[in-house]
């Protein structure tokens, strides 16, 4: 975890591992909240793709929208409580 404000901001490192972890990926997630009339608005940012990440920013640029998109029915499920 590189910085924690409840409610607010929440960013992680995501890095290569194992065999790869010397020379691989090493990108930050953040997540900012922000308050909005009626709810909050969800901003997510993957940073520090080199050019010679590109596969790793494909790959990930595909699946954040499905894993975000999953989230939907358990929001709304939560928000009907």
């Amino acid at each position: 975890m590189l910085i924690v404000e409840p409610y607010k901001r929440l960013a992680w490192s995501q890095n290569a591992s194992g065999e790869q972890a010397k020379d691989g990926l090493k990108s930050v997630v953040t997540w900012t909240l922000t308050a909005v009339e009626g709810g909050t608005l969800v901003r997510m940012e993957h940073s520090g793709f080199r050019p010679q990440d590109e596969a790793g920013y494909q790959a990930m640029g595909n699946g954040w929208p499905r894993v975000v998109a999953g989230w939907n029915e358990p929001l709304r499920t939560w928000d009907s409580c």
